[in-house]
């Protein structure tokens, strides 16, 4: 009982961002649960996944992938190499690998995890959508942007499809297509789909929200990049060139509102801006995608 109280006084801590103050009380309940259920007990597979995910969260990626490791092998042992839980936790160690730069062993994982979810809940469960979403980036990353874009593609007519088009998260998944989707040379279509990107966030979150700021960046990077010499004396791309501009200033003042003038977002997108004003190279502040 006082493990559990432990776990969910940190995971309180947590959410309010006290994730420092969170770490001692999890690294407690891990250890009270090891001593009285024993180092194999599911209890304590739930202990580590807490635990590694905050150090996930401190960027202390280390340390978290052995106990996410760990966590898998519990589980495994318990409920067997198919169980939904174990899919979860797929999800968790791809992150964390994922993030200390070995995507083939992340991409392994979410293929198992996309295997487990789909023989679980057949093709259409929204969490299919979201492995997907983390295969896609993947992809992207590693530069296999046609299977990205598929990938993506995917994601979006789960969710499309489970909750509306309307919502942020396929709001989100439309942002890396069309981020994707301009890599691959298309721009016109790329700009479609980030503006029904941020439509939709600002329909739900309002006009001065952070995802909003995102998704304006995103548009601005696709409208101001001339495709040569000859469009940037167009009238046409001038036009565009102007909105990317106002675009841009309405995000530096929603991420200034929200984390100050300091904060890397911020500073990130006025440095584009700068650069838009200057008539030099715009330069992605890689603040896109889920």
């Amino acid at each position: 009982l006082l493990a559990t109280a432990l776990n969910n006084a940190a995971e309180l801590l947590r959410a309010q961002g006290l994730v420092d103050a969170a770490e001692p009380l999890l690294v407690q309940a891990l250890s009270l649960r090891e001593s009285a259920l024993g180092p194999e007990n599911p209890s304590v597979a739930e202990s580590l996944s807490n635990l590694g995910m905050l150090w996930k969260a401190q960027g202390r990626l280390e340390e978290a992938e052995p106990h996410l490791k760990r966590c898998i092998k519990i589980k495994e042992a318990v409920f067997g190499q198919d169980h939904w839980s174990v899919a979860i936790s797929l999800n968790n160690l791809a992150r964390v690998v994922g993030a200390r730069g070995n995507l083939k062993e992340a991409e392994r994982l979410d293929r198992r995890c996309l295997a487990i979810k789909t023989a679980a809940h057949g093709p259409d469960h929204p969490s299919r959508a979201v492995t997907l979403n983390n295969l896609a980036q993947n992809c992207r990353a590693r530069g296999e942007l046609e299977e990205a874009e598929q990938l993506y593609r995917q994601a979006v007519e789960i969710w499309d499809g489970v909750y509306g088009d309307g919502h942020p998260l396929v709001a989100t998944v439309l942002n890396n297509l069309g981020l994707i989707v301009y890599q691959r040379g298309d721009r016109d279509q790329a700009t479609l789909l980030l503006r029904r990107a941020l439509a939709i966030d600002e329909a739900v979150y309002g006009p001065s929200h952070p995802a909003v700021a995102r998704d304006q960046n995103n548009l601005a990077d696709v409208l101001a990049r001339p495709e040569n010499e000859h469009e940037a004396s167009t009238d046409a791309y001038e036009e565009r060139r102007l909105e990317a501009v106002e675009l841009l200033k309405r995000s530096v003042a929603i991420y200034e509102s929200f984390y100050g003038e300091t904060h890397p977002h911020a500073r990130g997108v006025m440095d584009n801006l700068v650069r838009i004003l200057r008539d030099d190279e715009f330069e992605d502040d890689g603040g896109g995608g889920s």
